[in-house]
């Protein structure tokens, strides 16, 4: 094998979970010992194919059989099946018993996608993140037809079903390297779309993986698309950004001939944990508490270099639920990571494709109807005899 993996010929697939170990060492068990039994009936078939064939004036002696060979061909195959139950039970049973405490995910297929939720209310799709040396119940259902949530590098599959819940366990051992993660598949034939159906397993260090649930998108940080992981803090942070018109003056649109500078704030991207100059000569660390400060009451600690012109947000305009929120988005803004005020976004289904822009990445509308001629002009005169 391990030349097989020298020359580039790996025999085995990545094994990412101590279940995948234990079930290789019974694999090749199994194999090694069907492979050995069948070699021995065809090297005894083939030995007495030749010392008991017909020759010229021979006669077949009579055999009426014997007791003990045929209880020697019976005992030891049986044995060996055996060793096979007393390997395979503990797997078995491991494989079938999450651990009492262990966190639940929910897992549900759909031609043809993985729809995947994390207790805390972070969604994925066609992806899932996973903390390693963690174990994770998961729990699966279907939303049409019969798939089977598969992961080939922690040996473990499961079919989903229909107004059914099943469940199986993991407990990744080895961290995913970036760029090279696990793969999801589908082993359940479930229509035309069968084979696209397919994900990524991400296997994270527990600092990674916490600041994956913060909302950091840790396996594509600073690539296009990157944005705070569904569900999380920050991503409803993101939506109270956008929707309350925080990215009106906070924006990181600097060129004061562009019809879109309208800066009259400080760019967010990497605030959180800097330090502040503020008015009156002073330095305060851009922690939590400065943050929800400066949103409650802005004239209170006023940046050097900016007018103070925010308006505050009392709890009647923004519940602390809300402030919460939009600090944890503050603490994900890392460079880059701020939107243009012209949404890159894909159009929404069913929005108009033609027409003139609105401006870089955003969807096209067509234009607006022609006012109606407040003065048309009059009708022109029949010809005689027309009628």
């Amino acid at each position: 094998m391990l030349l097989a993996e020298g020359l580039g010929l790996p025999l085995w697939p990545e094994r990412g979970t101590q279940f995948a170990i234990d079930y290789d060492w019974l694999f090749i068990y199994i194999l090694v010992v069907t492979t050995a039994a069948g070699l021995l009936v065809y090297a005894g078939l083939t030995f007495l194919c030749f010392k008991y064939a017909k020759k010229p004036g021979g006669k077949s002696a009579r055999i009426l059989g014997s007791h003990k060979l045929e209880l020697l061909w019976t005992i030891i195959p049986t044995a060996f099946f055996l060793s096979f139950f007393v390997f395979g039970l503990p797997i078995f049973d491991a494989a079938t018993h999450p651990p009492a405490d262990a966190p639940e995910i929910f897992v549900v297929g759909k031609q043809w996608m993985w729809k995947i939720q994390h207790p805390n209310g972070v969604r994925e799709i066609n992806e899932l993140h996973l903390q390693q040396d963690v174990a994770v119940k998961v729990t699966g259902t279907s939303e049409d037809v019969i798939h089977d949530f598969g992961i080939p590098a922690f040996r473990n599959k499961i079919d989903v079903v229909p107004g059914r819940y099943v469940t199986t366990w993991y407990k990744p051992t080895k961290v995913t390297k970036a760029g090279e993660p696990y793969h999801i598949f589908c082993d359940q034939y479930c229509g035309q779309g069968h084979s696209q159906m397919v994900g990524k397993v991400h296997v994270l260090s527990r600092e990674d993986y916490q600041d994956w649930l913060a909302g950091h998108k840790t396996d594509n940080a600073g690539a296009p698309g990157d944005r705070p992981t569904d569900g999380t803090a920050a991503w409803h942070g993101q939506q109270l950004f956008f929707k309350m018109q925080c990215i009106n003056c906070h924006n990181n649109v600097y060129d004061a001939d562009s019809v879109n500078s309208s800066n009259r704030a400080p760019n967010l991207e990497g605030l959180f944990g800097s330090q502040v100059p503020v008015e009156g000569g002073k330095t305060v660390p851009a922690d939590g508490s400065y943050i929800r400060e400066s949103i409650r009451n802005p004239m209170a600690k006023v940046h050097v270099g900016w007018k103070p012109i925010m308006p505050a947000f009392p709890r009647a305009q923004l519940s602390e639920e809300e402030l919460g929120q939009l600090v944890a988005y503050i603490q994900y803004l890392k460079k880059g990571k701020l939107p243009k005020r012209t949404s890159q976004d894909a159009a929404p289904v069913g929005a108009p494709t033609q027409g003139p822009s609105l401006g870089e990445g955003s969807p096209a509308v067509p234009p607006p109807p022609a006012p109606k001629n407040p003065n048309p002009p009059a009708p022109a005169p029949t010809p005689k005899g027309a009628n």
